[in-house]
């Protein structure tokens, strides 16, 4: 029997060639422009981090550094090194989707577009590029879905330990997993179809799997009188009531989704009809995206609510918006019109957006001044204003560079040469997966750099601790002649008492400390 050669005409027009040939075309974009891009100062927090590996630290458990560490013992620590496998993690998390979404509308093209919507997030195509724990929760939630999906399809109770390793997996990115934890027992509780996987001790055993991989986590905590965890359950303190993030909140999630994938995840929602034998699909894609966003519309009501912090529903929108599409393609209606609209328009405002953050990134095509993100977020132009610093670091002798915040602090670690101390003088218990600052750090001159154009309560709470306080230098951080930042130099020597704050108690989330 002979075999004829592929023919690459109809190669080309296989929809799932096509599909994966755009979604790679996307993640070329991605690292073309993270390699071309500075680093940000939570991306510098976290790269410091991967230098001392631990299974937590402060703000998230360990997959962020772990992601950041392989990257850079193969790229260095260079933008690319640091960002490269958060954007590489979206191709299994893209995997993941795509799966899941043909178990749950039963058809392979479902899959398939919301394979291609989720990538088309501008949640996925920019927030995949940044090396945070953002980044990672894409893919561990895209497995929670998968994993979810498959228990029920394949009836096979064993199926439920990959959920619960799914769980774990994803709550060493972020603690908002819990929430997808959750919204898988509310899924089942809700369906008649699967409710009675609830007699069932596979559900239950997944759990206790699930928890006795996270046991790691709990034990660093317990050691450090639980840091991580009360360091962001104090965001849900209400201090006081501000609805004027609200508007902000959503308006974030509708442009990260995009305004056309958005609609299609409501009609998914809302109006698409099940498969026959499709395993509640609805109702666990509303369940792993309603409850988190419902907690953090309430959150907003006190707090901002960053972009970036839902991102855990993102691979489950993406398969409603993908239910939207098959819903629009399916049925005749005004509605119907409105879903085949959206889906025409996806794509198109997608590229058209990356397309301008590319040029805007890499090329400054406008001048956007302070507004312009990737001037005020990143650390571009921290080069000169950190050898002017480091200047005067070698002028006055000081060996030891002190600083008031921890992106002070990385941006000083990163930008000033290799084998300079730098030291958080507050927030000590970030840093205790460090080894010890050496005891002679602080014998002799110093140096504070901080954000601030000097003078205030900073400099009075010096003088508390310093016998020595001078101010030497005001620099200004700018970029494209846009001022971004300003930072005092001040020298310090002779300190009256402990030079760095005690571990404890930490400082907690949105409550307002001194400076030092």
């Amino acid at each position: 029997m002979t075999f004829a050669p592929p023919q690459p005409a109809r190669a080309l027009s296989n929809p799932a060639v096509l599909t994966i040939a755009a979604i790679l075309g996307l993640t070329l974009v991605r690292l073309i422009l993270a390699a071309n891009t500075p680093l940000a100062a939570d991306e510098l927090l976290y790269l410091r981090y991967s230098k001392h590996l631990a299974v937590a630290y402060l703000d998230h458990p360990m997959a962020n550094p772990l992601f950041i560490r392989i990257g850079t013992t193969v790229f260095g620590d260079t933008p690319l090194g640091a960002r490269v496998c958060a954007i590489l993690a979206a191709l299994p998390a893209t995997w993941a989707v795509w799966r899941a979404g043909a178990l749950l509308g039963r058809d392979e093209a479902v899959g398939r577009t919301a394979a291609l919507f989720f990538n088309l997030t501008l949640a996925a195509m920019f927030g995949s590029i940044f090396a945070t724990s953002d980044s990672v929760i894409l893919m561990t939630s895209a497995g929670v879905l998968w994993a979810a999906a498959r228990a029920v399809d394949a009836q096979r109770g064993t199926w439920w330990l990959a959920v619960g390793v799914a769980v774990a997996v994803g709550m060493y990115a972020k603690y908002t997993t819990l929430f997808l934890g959750a919204g898988i027992v509310l899924w089942l509780a809700l369906s008649p179809t699967h409710r009675r996987w609830l007699l069932n001790p596979w559900p239950y055993l997944g759990g206790v799997l699930s928890i006795a991989l996270f046991v790691p986590v709990l034990a660093w905590n317990a050691e450090r009188e639980w840091a991580s965890f009360a360091y962001q359950a104090s965001r849900v303190v209400v201090h006081d009531i501000q609805l004027k993030f609200t508007l902000e909140f959503l308006a974030s999630q509708i442009g990260l989704m995009t305004p056309p994938l958005f609609l299609l995840a409501v009609f998914g929602l809302a109006r698409a009809p099940e498969a026959p034998t499709a395993p509640s699909a609805r109702t666990l894609l509303a369940c792993l995206t309603l409850p988190l966003l419902i907690y953090f519309l309430w959150h907003s009501v006190h707090e901002r609510v960053q972009g970036n912090w839902p991102f855990a529903v993102y691979p489950a929108a993406a398969c409603a918006a993908a239910l939207g599409w098959r819903f629009g393609r399916g049925n005749a209606g005004a509605v119907a019109g409105w879903a085949r609209a959206a889906t025409r328009a996806a794509a198109p405002f997608t590229l058209a957006v990356t397309a301008l953050v590319c040029a805007q990134g890499l090329f400054y095509v406008m001048p956007l001044g302070r507004g312009d993100p990737f001037l005020r977020e990143l650390s571009t132009g921290m080069t000169p204003v950190a050898a002017r610093i480091d200047a005067l670091r070698v002028q006055v002798g000081a060996k030891t560079v002190l600083a008031p915040d921890y992106s002070t602090t990385v941006l000083m670690w990163h930008y000033l040469p290799a084998g300079v101390g730098v030291h958080q003088i507050t927030e000590r218990v970030r840093w205790t997966n460090e080894p010890p600052v050496p005891a002679d750090a602080f014998d002799g001159p110093m140096i504070l750099v901080a954000r601030t154009s000097g003078g205030g309560r900073l400099e009075e709470l010096l003088r508390q601790r310093f016998a020595e306080v001078d101010r030497l230098e005001t620099l200004t951080r700018t970029a494209h002649g846009a001022k971004l930042d300003v930072f005092t130099v001040y020298r310090l020597a002779r300190p009256t008492g402990p030079v760095l704050n005690p571990v404890f108690p930490i400082r907690l989330k949105e409550i307002k400390y001194d400076p030092i």
